[in-house]
């Protein structure tokens, strides 16, 4: 096997691992959802979820093109240009995962409302969103920083990061429902995606780390 066919197949098998888990992840939140809280919660987080569509779209625009932009500096030879683009990225959606989750924490009744979501449902998605939009910052910042550190050859922290929150969203979610029924399951997404973060800014202490984190922002790269 050449290396090229060597590189591909880890690439191609760590990005199916990943799937496998983000698959398992979605399964966890429905089973734990209407198993644990009935149907009333497993409608009520179909309700909710939904709000983070427009951050996941934004976080793949601005990801995708960072990493391409890095990765054309690096190829240059510029580390300084590339860390500019990969920190301003982290920056603005920072910045923008702190709005949406205040917009969430303001208008979260606007939004059931227009949603349609009311009587038992709209109960359990109020409690669910308690805990639910303490996720949305630590969700953009892990989903741009997994994109990231995937095109700087981190992989194996990529999966890993995968794999911790799967089980700790599994514990969790469990523990947390026993004690706080919806807005524990919540409490699970926020935690096991800060879980997922933190084991992938571990990528950035190795020696394979091209990119690292200096405090920027310029409406000029």
């Amino acid at each position: 096997m050449s290396f090229s066919d060597a590189k591909f197949t880890k690439f191609f098998a760590s990005a199916t691992l990943m799937a496998v888990a983000t698959f398992a992840i979605g399964n966890i939140i429905q089973v734990v959802s209407s198993w644990y809280l009935g149907a009333d919660a497993f409608a009520a987080m179909a309700a909710v979820y939904p709000y983070r569509l427009l951050p996941d779209v934004i976080v793949i625009l601005v990801a995708e093109g960072a990493a391409a932009l890095s990765a054309q500096a690096i190829g240059r030879g510029d580390r300084e240009t590339a860390n500019r683009v990969f920190s301003q990225g982290a920056t603005v959606l920072a910045a923008l995962g702190v709005v949406f989750t205040l917009g969430f924490h303001a208008f979260e009744g606007v939004y059931l409302d227009v949603m349609g979501v009311t009587g038992a449902v709209r109960e359990q998605a109020l409690a669910f969103g308690r805990g639910f939009v303490f996720s949305i910052l630590s969700g953009m910042l892990q989903d741009y920083t997994t994109i990231q550190v995937y095109a700087d050859g981190g992989q194996r922290h990529c999966l890993a990061g995968s794999i911790v929150f799967l089980f700790v969203h599994a514990a969790t979610a469990v523990l947390f429902v026993s004690r706080w029924g919806a807005e524990g399951l919540g409490w699970s997404v926020a935690v096991s995606t800060c879980a997922y973060f933190a084991v992938l800014l571990l990528h950035f202490r190795t020696d394979r780390a091209s990119l690292r984190f200096r405090p920027f922002f310029s409406p000029r790269l």
